[in-house]
């Protein structure tokens, strides 16, 4: 097993115990911030993977050998999606960033965009290295792929995203927000923009036999997610 593969069983391991956490919402206080012109964006962080999870797969029931069980088949899936998916050129981190660097230059902001070395998928802890006079930091950590509540219920296509809108010291938090669009994961505080039906598919074969359908299931959601958080911040 690949080590992409093993960090991926870890996380659904996670996933299936925990269940999906929230992050606390942060709304953004626009007149308070009206002097906030630019916005400085940092290249998001990105799972180097496209899931296909069943979250309510069958195996889970007999616990932690079952667990294992489930997570190793979600784990082929998710290899032989991504490999189908990056083979048509998709790159969710620089789809994303293109999408929102579009929607915030709409919304009236200057766009800089900065990439920084991460260790993980997961906000930065700091943001050495980001240019003086920078007015805010806008930190995204996304993901994508085809998700489903039970073996019996369809695949559906998934964008998650964590966004967090900081002062340059990143010690000022100004925005803060969970934005999905497609799956609905139990995130009770989480945006939800809905995915269309014809992107719903009956099990994996089906998203294989239909892989570019597939694909541009994923690539509707990007700009939607991009629009709201563009929305969330307009002055």
């Amino acid at each position: 097993m690949s080590n992409s593969s093993k960090r991926l069983v870890v996380v659904l391991l996670l996933l299936f115990v925990v269940g999906c956490a929230n992050i606390p919402k942060q709304p953004y206080n626009k007149d308070a911030n009206r002097s906030i012109q630019q916005i400085t964006l940092i290249e998001p962080a990105a799972n180097p993977d496209y899931s296909v999870v069943n979250l309510g797969h069958p195996a889970q029931s007999f616990g932690l050998i079952g667990a294992l069980i489930a997570a190793g088949q979600i784990s082929a899936k998710t290899n032989e999606f991504s490999k189908q998916v990056k083979s048509r050129g998709f790159d969710l981190t620089a789809e994303f960033k293109t999408a929102l660097t579009a929607e915030l230059e709409k919304a009236g902001y200057s766009v800089q965009v900065l990439k920084l070395p991460r260790a993980k998928a997961e906000f930065l802890p700091k943001y050495d290295g980001v240019p003086a006079g920078a007015q805010a930091i806008l930190d995204i950590v996304v993901e994508a792929g085809y998700y489903c509540a039970a073996s019996n219920s369809e695949y559906i296509p998934t964008i998650r995203s964590q966004v967090r809108l900081v002062k340059p010291n990143g010690k000022q938090l100004l925005y803060q927000e969970a934005i999905s669009y497609g799956y609905e994961q139990g995130a009770k505080e989480a945006i939800s923009i809905p995915a269309e039906k014809k992107y719903f598919f009956e099990d994996f074969d089906a998203i294989s036999a239909k892989i570019d359908l597939a694909l541009e299931g994923m690539r509707a959601g990007i700009p939607l997610v991009a629009r709201q958080i563009a929305e969330d911040l307009k002055q």
